[in-house]
């Protein structure tokens, strides 16, 4: 049963990194050589497909990292006090906890705020006089720019954190 839910937590962790790196390296790159409009739309199809996806692993995740915690005869509330292990495990662990959390906070930034933030103003901008319309889409373009950083800072934390996970692995 512990190898079966090692197995799932791992699938889990590379559809999330796997899925944001195709996303990250892929369909942005691609999305920039489209006309404002159909970049909107491609960006805004593909988060749609993929948010769900991203969410549930994220939930897999702290399911069955709970799940691995407590095989190792640890409490559950070493989720939120890592440091209560100690040794190299706990750190390693406080590491990956907290890479795990920053993740969670910077997609949810992303999708609740700045996508659609950077959606209504793409729309905004299409709908207002043309006079208006390149102010409006600098605005837009702004706000892309940050969820561009919230997207890189949730791949830097899933490298992160499946380098503490070899860490744990090790410990």
């Amino acid at each position: 049963m512990a190898s079966f839910l090692a197995w799932v937590h791992l699938v889990a962790a590379a559809v999330l990194v796997g899925g944001g790196a195709v996303v990250g390296f892929a369909v942005v790159p691609y999305a920039r050589t489209l006309p404002e409009l159909e970049r909107a739309a491609l960006l805004e199809g593909v988060g749609r497909r993929f948010r769900p996806v991203a969410w549930a692993c994220l939930v897999v995740l702290f399911g069955t990292g709970l799940v691995a915690l407590a095989g190792r005869g640890l409490p559950m509330a070493a989720v939120f006090r890592p440091e209560e292990v100690g040794g190299a495990f706990g750190r390693a662990l406080a590491w990956k906890l907290l890479l795990f959390w920053v993740l969670v906070l910077l997609q949810a930034v992303q999708d609740l705020i700045l996508a659609p933030l950077a959606r209504r103003l793409v729309q905004e901008a299409y709908a207002a006089p043309p006079d208006a319309r390149a102010e409006r889409l600098g605005r837009a373009e702004r706000v892309r720019r940050w969820t561009r950083w919230a997207h890189q800072g949730v791949a830097l934390a899933g490298v992160g954190i499946l380098y503490f996970a070899a860490v744990l692995v090790r410990s």
